[in-house]
């Protein structure tokens, strides 16, 4: 017999119900289940009896009152006027007919059955918000629903709590702030709560039905271990998937190492250490891949329009959480195919690739962020490049042309920063700290994920006494590094020694022995198209090395290329200095 209360729906009986009243999130779930599209069971308390909550206990002019006298220039305000309003809300007491029904609808969510016989007990579930306008007026909420909600949660006494902190999440510190800077009033906004059933999830992940709008084709996948999924997925680097729907076929995968995952220890959601033999693994395979790509397919054409998609898996099925609708990257054509040309005459010069996750292409200089001191050195020319960015970092990324990140993946704190601000940005670029120098001019393509030399390094001979005139070095190496950039390899001669004083890290006028060497290199090894033959390597003896490009065909075979490809994606020519300078010390033993 089905429960019945006005304000408590199941999710697979409101797939008509009105938006206006259990919200578009809530609304999107419910849909789903009418599309054979497998979610947690579950069920929603509308918006309605969230207004009805703060009529009968009396506070819905309390708060309004509250939230006029608030100094938004205040933080110590802000928090304080948050405080006295989630206080109420916490006082507040629930209508009695309510809390018995929706106990009745919990115990459901944890009934097994075995033969003909029923049983009912508590279960965990997770609790989420689906923010609503009470006028139906479509609001930006997304990021209030991302602030609230609980994981784990078991008993009657914690699931009233977890109701009680999804309401009282609309008037947290930073939904208050948010709200004021984005003009929305947030008395005219309801909260409807999920109640779902919660996945025991082995693996969890996002899925972006389509990459852009210009290839609609391939599907985003991103995985992590155990739950939490979008959460996790913005502090650490998930393994990276991209899909082609038809024919299915995997287009590109990169594995990252995870240290840490969250579980359910002793019923609470807590961070635990990855087993040391799983950190580097694949975490899904190829048939959950293509699992994914036909739900992705499905759930688009059910809605018509890209979406980012949540998803849970325990042991043996996966579940989607949660489902909106995303902008799909739009580009000028003309724009973009110029650029397109630009970047193919630089494809022997890519450094790194990652994610491309916000679109376009700009060149810039790199400014290698290890720490918020660094940040003071990032000017509308720079392009950070960091391990992950954070919301200290929020003024340096606005001055930036772009930002390139070694970690991350398509929803982290840079690619939703980046994509707020229009900047190209390119995540998950493994090495790059380690392989892009500060001050080098580099053109990032935020569309593809690839990192390129704006101005190819070639090796150059230079002694203590400091570095050659930019004229100088340009004519030795036949114009193939421009003036602007700042870093030249360092290499040495074989000619004995000179003590010197040493002088400042400036350009300064070269030595006649430099002017000397420079010329037997120019003479010697350089050949007309300016490089120099890795064979004659032997015979230079290598100081100090900040970057090298060595055509790796001559290196290695075609079996041992591929190798490399697996182990340094998009990064086949630009190996580690530690490669290098193995390599290097390799070809003087020859």
């Amino acid at each position: 017999m089905a429960l019945e209360y006005e304000n408590i729906k199941w999710l697979k009986e409101a797939a008509y119900a009105d938006s206006r009243i259990i919200g578009r999130k809530a609304a999107r779930l419910a849909q789903l289940t009418s599309a054979g599209i497998t979610i947690p069971r579950g069920f929603v308390i509308t918006s309605t009896e969230y207004f009805n909550f703060l009529q009968v206990n009396n506070i819905k002019q309390k708060i309004s009152q509250i939230l006029k006298a608030i100094d938004y220039n205040n933080s110590e305000d802000i928090l304080k006027k948050s405080k006295e309003i989630q206080e109420l809300i916490y006082k507040g007491k629930l209508n009695q007919q309510m809390e018995t029904e929706l106990y009745k609808y919990y115990l459901k969510i944890g009934e097994t059955g075995v033969g003909w016989l029923n049983s009912q007990a508590d279960d965990f579930v997770a609790v989420r918000c689906s923010v609503v306008c009470d006028d139906g007026e479509v609001c930006d909420t997304k990021f209030i629903e991302e602030e609230g909600g609980s994981l784990n949660v078991k008993g009657r006494v914690n699931l009233v709590k977890a109701i009680k902190d999804s309401w009282a999440t609309l008037f947290s510190p930073d939904v208050i702030e948010y709200a004021n800077k984005k003009n929305i009033n947030i008395e005219r906004l309801g909260i409807s709560v999920l109640i779902q059933k919660m996945i025991v999830a082995k693996y969890s992940g996002i899925t972006i039905t389509s990459k852009s709008q210009e290839d609609p084709n391939t599907v985003i996948i991103e995985a992590v271990y155990g739950f939490g999924a979008a959460h996790v997925i913005k502090e650490i680097t998930p393994d990276h998937y991209e899909t082609q729907k038809k024919p299915y076929t995997t287009l590109h995968k990169s594995v990252s190492k995870q240290e840490w995952e969250l579980k359910r220890v002793k019923g609470i959601t807590t961070k635990v250490p990855v087993i040391e033999s799983e950190q580097e693994k694949q975490k899904i395979n190829t048939h959950l891949l293509k699992d994914l790509t036909n739900t992705a397919i499905k759930v688009e054409e059910f809605f018509g329009t890209p979406q980012m998609v949540e998803w849970a898996m325990d042991k043996a099925d996966f579940y989607l959480i949660s489902s909106e609708a995303i902008n799909p990257n739009v580009a000028e054509k003309t724009k973009k195919n110029l650029k397109q040309q630009k970047i193919h005459s630089l494809k022997n010069q890519l450094l790194v690739k990652g994610i491309g996750a916000v679109p376009g292409v700009v060149n810039g200089d790199v400014i290698i962020v290890n720490n918020y001191n660094d940040l003071e050195k990032v000017t509308e020319e720079s392009i950070i490049v960091t391990a992950m960015t954070d919301q200290e970092m929020m003024e340096a990324i606005k001055r930036a042309k772009g930002v390139v990140t070694s970690g991350g993946g398509t929803i982290c704190h840079a690619a939703v920063i980046c994509k707020n601000l229009n900047k190209p940005c390119v995540v998950g670029a493994r090495f790059a700290i380690e392989q892009l120098l500060e001050n080098e001019t580099i053109m990032i393509n935020g569309t593809s994920g690839e990192v390129y030399s704006v101005s190819k390094l070639d090796l150059v001979d230079v002694n203590d006494d400091g570095y050659p005139e930019p004229e100088e070095l340009e004519e030795l190496i036949e114009g193939r590094i421009k003036k602007e950039s700042a870093h030249w390899e360092v290499v040495k001669s074989k000619k004995p020694k000179q003590k010197s004083i040493k002088e400042p890290d400036t350009f300064l006028a070269p030595s006649q022995r430099q002017k000397e060497t420079q010329e037997v290199l120019k003479k010697e090894y350089i050949d007309s198209s300016g490089n120099i033959n890795i064979k004659d390597l032997a015979k230079i003896e290598i100081t100090k090395i900040k970057q090298i490009v060595i055509p790796i065909d001559q290196l290695f075979s075609a079996l041992e290329r591929e190798k490399l490809r697996e182990e340094f994606p998009g990064s086949v020519c630009m190996l580690t200095k530690e490669k290098i300078k193995k390599i290097l010390k390799d070809i003087k033993e020859m």
